[in-house]
């Protein structure tokens, strides 16, 4: 309830404003209102079969019914004759969700959300194919229209 309560103070209805958490450096909170978007940057620093703190974990709250959706890629080359397989998993409103992709590939996901929602949403590296460079830069643009 008190982060509804700051949501509320805090993010005007004219635009989108991300707060970030306090939990970890590898978490924000974004809190978007209709017709707004957000981009989010953020680096995976390995794999997180070998580091389990390689991670990104993003926090939504919505403000006005609408469709959330959430696009990710890897904003930079990860190394020559390298890729990566990167993995989002998570709860957005009711609607549990899942997807994965190539580097040079954007993953998409979207669900309709209710006039106060919230979601939550964890990014990481599953698998590399060569010798990338980490860590990789990512990159996410949330939306709700």
């Amino acid at each position: 309830m008190a982060m509804l309560f700051a949501a509320l103070i805090f993010a005007p209805a004219a635009r989108a404003q991300d707060l970030h958490a306090s939990a970890s450096m590898n978490s924000e909170v974004t809190v978007l209102t209709s017709g707004h978007s957000a981009p989010i940057t953020f680096e995976l620093s390995n794999l997180l079969w070998d580091d389990i703190n390689a991670f990104h974990i993003s926090y939504f709250m919505t403000i006005g019914a609408g469709t959330l959706s959430v696009r990710i890629a890897s904003a930079a080359a990860v190394g020559e004759y390298s890729n990566v397989i990167y993995a989002a998993a998570g709860l957005l409103g009711t609607t549990p969700c899942f997807g994965y992709a190539y580097t040079g590939e954007t993953l998409s996901l979207s669900t309709e959300m209710p006039e106060f929602g919230i979601g939550v949403l964890v990014t990481a590296i599953i698998t590399t194919i060569g010798d990338p460079n980490f860590p990789v830069v990512m990159g996410m643009i949330v939306s709700l229209t």
